[in-house]
């Protein structure tokens, strides 16, 4: 949005904070927020019938350059500590024989919520937190084509999309428009419902579609990224100088 943001923190947005969106943050608020998703969820869940279980896909893109493939949780020491000893393991062993490899990118895994039945382990809902690999190019079209085939299977569709950058499956004006958007495709009646809000607006309170006819739970994230940004210790990460 270019505005200047000199003597902004992260309290003063009623909603979702713009700085989050960085690139070196989003990934570990990603992993964070996915977890705590379930953790809400589950006392709703589980005296329906229901579990909420996290599960990952990895995205790939074909014929680009490696640009290095981040570790799942990063330990960034803000102390000089001393360097640890190892043994010597010997010479490397020479490979039996190698094989040539196109130039295949592993982008990421992405976690995403599936709310299943207890009893059977089918899968009811899925909930979809979008990473910016799942926004773009050849990872734009696996989640879609991965959106479709849950639709078709029977399964309800939550999609959280906390990013203004990227591609968006909602054309409609108002959604594209929108600095960001939840939708909640619903099986029973055949219907997406959508939830457009800006950067000076709170975030919607969501609600989770079951199997019919048992009643929505429902999802408020404002709390849990507050908290992520909290035990994450973003303040110590995010500029607030720079124009958001």
């Amino acid at each position: 949005m270019g505005i200047q943001a000199e003597k902004m923190a992260h309290q003063d947005f009623p909603g979702m904070n713009p700085y989050l969106e960085q690139p070196s943050i989003f990934h570990d608020l990603h992993n964070s927020l996915v977890s705590r998703i379930r953790d809400a969820l589950a006392p709703q869940l589980v005296p329906l019938g229901y579990l909420p279980v996290i599960e990952a896909t990895t995205y790939f893109q074909i014929g680009q350059k490696k640009r290095g493939v981040a570790p799942d949780v990063e330990i960034r020491s803000l102390l000089h500590e001393p360097a640890m000893v190892y043994e010597t393991a010997g010479d490397p062993s020479p490979p039996r024989f190698s094989l040539s490899m196109d130039p295949v990118t592993e982008e990421r895994e992405v976690g995403q919520i599936t709310i299943q039945d207890r009893e059977s382990g089918d899968i009811v809902t899925t909930i979809e937190l979008l990473s910016p690999v799942n926004k773009r190019g050849s990872g734009y079209e696996k989640f879609s084509a991965k959106q479709q085939e849950l639709w078709g299977r029977g399964v309800n569709l939550v999609v959280i999309d906390l990013l203004r950058a990227g591609k968006r499956e909602i054309q409609d004006q108002r959604a594209t428009k929108a600095d960001y958007l939840f939708t909640v495709a619903r099986q029973h009646v055949q219907r997406v419902d959508v939830f457009p809000f800006g950067v000076e607006e709170k975030i919607p309170v969501l609600p989770i579609p079951l199997r019919h006819p048992d009643p929505d739970v429902s999802l408020a994230l404002k709390p849990l990224i507050d908290d992520c940004y909290e035990r994450g210790f973003y303040e110590l990460r995010v500029d607030y100088s720079q124009a958001y």
